[in-house]
């Protein structure tokens, strides 16, 4: 081979070289751009996404908001319908060891649909101090308990001798509420009616020291209907 060819051979194979390294360039340089499109589509898609969540999603963040604020409102409220803000009471109730006492409340539990005839029926029992026995604290809150409202609720170990072991008829509310003790005493003759004209109309059919509640809380005797 002539020498003199070698310069022009070296020019061809360097140009073969740069003409692949060239393509290979370009072919990355496609990718590339293909990866960028796929990438800019995708965070469009994501963008208008994120516009098309961002209004339900802060009408949740409003609505958590606002249900966290009426959950401690309704605790609040809770808290006070239990007793547990009056002051001499519950300084009285650290004294006798009954700070942690149940109240009747927080031991029942009331089939749904059911929990504002319950109360409306019970008022002035549930915040009662639920104890073993009634005869000490009794006595202890009538000689030193200096103001204040207290209901004292004893718990049996056992249903009383009157108690009957079967269950209440299906129309009792007793039959819609549940409680780790009897809870005749407190709702004898309370019967489920489903709304209030259906209670005055058959109000005449109540036997003595019978009454109807309705599931919004109406209560109605013979002669007489409470409404809350």
């Amino acid at each position: 081979m002539n020498r003199n060819n070698w310069p022009t051979l070296i020019l061809q194979q360097q140009l073969t070289e740069l003409r692949e390294a060239e393509q290979f360039i370009a072919e990355a340089l496609r990718q590339a751009q293909e990866q960028l499109a796929q990438t800019e589509a995708a965070l469009n898609a994501t963008r208008e996404t994120r516009q098309q969540i961002d209004p339900p999603l802060r009408a949740m963040q409003e609505r958590l908001q606002t249900g966290r604020g009426r959950l401690a409102s309704l605790h609040t409220l809770q808290e006070a319908a239990l007793g547990r803000h009056e002051r001499s009471v519950n300084d009285w109730l650290h004294t006798q060891g009954l700070a942690n006492a149940p109240r009747l409340a927080e031991r029942l539990e009331v089939e749904s649909g059911w929990e504002v005839a319950v109360e409306a029926t019970l008022t002035g029992w549930l915040d009662a101090i639920c104890v073993p026995g009634l005869e000490e604290p009794a006595h202890a809150a009538h000689t030193a308990l200096p103001q204040g409202r207290l209901t004292l609720f004893e718990l049996p170990n056992e249903p009383s001798p009157g108690v009957s072991a079967n269950s209440p008829p299906a129309e009792m509310l007793l039959a819609r509420v549940q409680a780790p003790w009897p809870l005749a005493g407190l709702l004898d003759g309370v019967r489920t009616t489903a709304d209030l004209t259906e209670a005055l109309v058959n109000r005449a059919s109540l036997g003595e020291n019978e009454t109807f509640i309705t599931p919004e809380g109406a209560w109605c005797g013979r002669h007489w209907v409470r409404l809350t």
